[in-house]
């Protein structure tokens, strides 16, 4: 079972009762997760952030980074496995097992360190707000009154999963900067693929922006949208998202539950593994 990890949940209890459930039980620890941990002083939070992780360093996978693992073609036989980074995977024991140094003032440590925080910093700042707050305004306009009673009765139209589809596979070209990528692909290629199932996650923010009301939303509420969204589409290829934000897991039901829908044979070729469920703790565990 493979989980992917948000950032909130680096340091919990709840990580570390499933490491120690199974040795087949693996941590997924994606580009995001790392840079949250680096953001702030990590001179300060990186030991607190990595320690669960460096009790159990052989059963993390790290995933390359999220720009390129967008550009991974889905139709590859092994189109998940192609998203782990095995040098950093196998490099990982050395890399948790040196992190105590750096709260011993060890130079070369605390030079990467405050590297790796300036670069964190740079590659989160290349998160727009501006742009995912235009995104709700110009897809929420494909939503009719109508589409909206359905929304508030559980419903979407045919028209309007179709019309979802259709904004993903615009908008994901678009961001890839790829207009011919998906002309040869077939129905579930285009779910399969990272940035369709991305741009889903962000509609079904903003189909809750909509319901909502179309509140003013802050550059921190847009930014931590963005970042939930890609944590949600990791999950949706391993075993789900171990999140403590409840809008992250809700949001990775959502886009579960539409994929399959969308899916009409889900079990011959759409790329969804099982979620995982942790059982409950007994008392004395």
């Amino acid at each position: 079972m493979n989980l992917v990890i948000d950032s909130n949940r680096l340091r919990s209890d709840e990580l570390r009762y499933f490491l120690a459930g199974a040795p087949s039980h693996r941590a997924v620890l994606t580009d995001y997760a790392s840079m949250e941990a680096y953001k702030v002083n990590p001179l300060i939070t990186i030991q607190k952030s990595m320690a669960v992780l460096a009790e159990f360093p052989a059963q993390v996978l790290v995933l390359r980074g999220t720009g390129r693992i967008a550009r991974l073609d889905p139709r590859q036989s092994d189109f998940v496995e192609a998203m782990i980074w095995p040098e950093y995977t196998q490099m990982f024991p050395l890399h948790a097992a040196s992190i105590p140094f750096i709260g011993l003032d060890d130079a070369h440590m605390v030079s990467n360190a405050l590297m790796l925080h300036v670069r964190a910093n740079e590659l989160l700042a290349l998160q727009s707000p501006e742009i995912f707050r235009e995104f709700h305004e110009i897809f929420g306009a494909a939503y009719s009154k109508e589409a909206l009673r359905d929304l508030r009765k559980g419903e979407r139209s045919p028209d309007i999963l179709w019309a979802m589809v259709d904004i993903a596979v615009t908008g994901a070209a678009h961001l890839l900067d790829a207009p011919d990528r998906y002309q040869t692909y077939d129905w579930l290629d285009v779910l399969n693929d990272f940035g369709v199932r991305n741009i889903l996650a962000r509609l079904l923010l903003t189909e809750k922006w909509l319901l909502d009301g179309r509140p003013k939303l802050t550059d921190e509420r847009l930014l931590n949208d963005q970042v939930d969204s890609f944590f949600v589409t990791y999950g949706t290829y391993f075993n789900g998202l171990m999140s403590g934000d409840l809008g992250a897991n809700r949001l990775y039901s959502e886009l579960r539950a539409l994929l399959l829908r969308f899916a009409q044979e889900p079990d011959r070729g759409l790329i969804l593994p099982d979620p995982y469920k942790l059982r409950a703790r007994r008392s004395g565990d």
